[in-house]
């Protein structure tokens, strides 16, 4: 999806509330769920809703990307049955479009690389503008080195990237995740050792474990510095259907949707 939307933009207006616009590259018309209007619906509903900032709820932080919701507003805000949203929702789960975290009351949807192409740059279209971005680029290009561009690109590889983003998105609330360049440095020692694959679902598992108990996260590095990924991973119980929650039967219900690929 990513590549669908990185490029040029055109705009979509927010609603009353929701000052501004959001980016939409013309190539999400070769997205593989634009056929169907219900996934676009709610991804594009997500999209305009998901915050622009971090902003402070109920004493937790909802970052950037994400938006905090419910089946039912969903469904009242799309005009979407809650079936429709549970079933687009597994759909855009499953090519990792958004990631979906529940508790007890609400669930926060994240959508992924939001920031790779919702970033704060505007497209500039006057010719006047556009003469003073090519100076700005010119000046940046005598000041930036090619040697530091490539420093400031290659310092972190995509899979560490990739596992500061999930560990960020799936922490649970108001745990801190600690200073990336010291997660940084003790992953390149876990990975002369270790797969990458082997360290992420070492630490998926250790993420799910702390949302079944409510436990509070660590610091990334100090679950990569105590964790013994050597160790097999231990698949936890799960909740009985008379257990869970409303909002967990919901996601029980999308993940086995996206595991049967169906919907």
């Amino acid at each position: 999806m990513l590549k669908h939307l990185a490029k040029m933009s055109i705009f979509f207006l927010g609603a009353s509330m929701f000052n501004g616009w959001v980016k939409i590259h013309r190539s999400l018309l070769d997205w593989e769920w634009y056929h169907d209007i219900k996934v676009v619906r709610l991804f594009l509903h997500l999209l305009l809703k998901a915050n622009h900032k971090d902003r402070k709820f109920e004493g937790q932080t909802i970052k950037r990307g994400q938006h905090v919701t419910s089946i039912s507003s969903l469904s009242k805000e799309t005009g979407l049955t809650g079936q429709q949203i549970r079933t687009a929702l597994s759909k855009l789960i499953s090519t990792n479009e958004i990631t979906n975290k529940s508790t007890n009351k609400y669930r926060i949807l994240t959508i992924n690389n939001y920031d790779k192409y919702q970033n704060n740059d505007e497209t500039v279209t006057s010719t006047s503008t556009n003469k003073t971005t090519i100076n700005q680029q010119t000046n940046n290009k005598q000041i930036t080195t090619p040697e530091e561009c490539k420093n400031v690109k290659n310092k972190y590889t995509d899979a560490f990237q990739h596992l500061w983003e999930f560990y960020k998105n799936n922490s649970q609330p108001n745990s801190p995740i600690g200073e990336k360049k010291k997660a940084f440095q003790k992953y390149s020692a876990l990975v002369k050792e270790f797969s990458d694959d082997i360290i992420f679902k070492h630490v998926e598992a250790y993420l799910n474990e702390c949302k079944r108990t409510d436990t509070k996260t660590k610091h990334l590095v100090t679950f990569l510095n105590q964790h013994d990924f050597s160790e097999p991973i231990e698949k936890p119980r799960e909740k009985t259907w008379e257990e869970m929650t409303p909002d967990e039967r919901d996601d029980a219900y999308i993940a086995m949707a996206v595991k049967q690929g169906r919907g």
